[in-house]
């Protein structure tokens, strides 16, 4: 008698793990077939997308750590009208060693300018070895959905959230060499997020009208992203994306150290190249500025690092 009551248990068992598996199964279904209706998921949602396609239980904690590697773009819906200023990444295409370049195309959708002008390059910030971004100075409305760029205010803003999510104390609050303000981007436009100064005690109903007369001097860059009701969101292509890439990731190749004489052979090609583009490896301030393009290009590279190599070709090229 005791051992069929054990048998009776051990099939109610059974049987209640059967439909729970069931449940779930329908349930991813479900959430499959609505996910492909949506443009965009909240994280929570995107955490439980990603858990069921790579079968494996993930946090939010891991898509703010994702997003600060550089593997998954985080977007910001907003809940209403934000202030900006348009930003455009342009090519110096003159190659002279000029401090100064030529702007042909507006800021805000790309345009061909009628009368192009040229500007200073350290007024922008740079993204690779002869790319730019700048911003213009006029001020703008804006709504919607746009990427968080991790290019200034907003990576610490994610760092803070990954943080307070993983249970730590909070991020690096020194200098990182990002631009100060926050930087959206939408396809090939970027913008600097604006704010103002708004009059205490000033009726909601009347903000509005004050921006709208408020003159571009008054407006200032925005530091941080909880001036303006959003919320963050993952857009679904975005999702679709990163899997797939984990999906058709080639197995790491095993290289062998470098010799003695290919490291030299190394260090001297770069010389050479850094010459060739007119880069003063023992300039001041060069480590700063390679150190943003790598994490403009996605490479996890120290500035300590950079001036150690920095200083062997300096070395080598005697």
């Amino acid at each position: 008698m005791i051992r069929f009551a054990m048998e009776l248990d051990e099939f109610y068992r059974r049987i209640v793990h059967f439909v729970d598996r069931v449940l779930e199964d329908r349930n991813k279904y479900q959430m499959s077939k609505l996910f492909k209706l949506k443009k965009f998921v909240t994280l929570e949602e995107a955490k439980t997308h990603l858990s069921g396609a790579l079968e494996e239980q993930l946090s939010v904690a891991d898509i703010y750590r994702l997003a600060l590697d550089g593997h998954l773009t985080i977007s910001v819906s907003f809940l209403g009208i934000i202030t900006m200023s348009p930003g455009r990444i342009f090519e110096d295409t003159a190659n002279n060693g000029s401090p100064e370049m030529i702007i042909s195309k507006g800021m805000a959708v790309g345009e061909d300018l009628k009368e192009p002008y040229s500007i200073i390059k350290m007024s922008g910030f740079p993204m690779s070895l002869r790319e730019w971004l700048f911003f213009g100075s006029e001020i703008m409305y804006a709504d919607g959905i746009w990427d968080l760029s991790m290019l200034g205010q907003e990576y610490e803003y994610i760092e803070s959230l990954y943080h307070k999510e993983a249970g730590g104390v909070g991020g690096f609050d020194g200098f990182s060499g990002r631009i100060k303000a926050v930087v959206l981007k939408r396809s090939d436009s970027f913008c600097k997020l604006k704010d103002i100064h708004r009059p205490l005690g000033i009726p909601e109903q009347e903000v509005a009208s004050f921006i709208d007369n408020a003159k571009n001097n008054d407006f200032f860059d925005c530091l941080q992203m909880d001036r303006y009701p959003h919320l963050l969101v993952i857009k679904t292509e975005e999702l679709t994306r990163f899997i797939q890439s984990l999906q058709d990731e080639p197995e790491p190749l095993v290289e062998k150290p470098l010799t003695t004489v290919e490291r030299n052979k190394l260090l001297m090609f770069t010389s050479i190249f850094l010459k060739e583009l007119k880069i003063d490896p023992s300039c001041k301030g060069i480590t700063s500025s390679i150190s943003l393009m790598a994490d403009q290009a996605g490479v996890a590279i120290s500035e300590n690092t950079i001036r150690k190599y920095l200083n062997q070709i300096n070395d080598i090229t005697g």
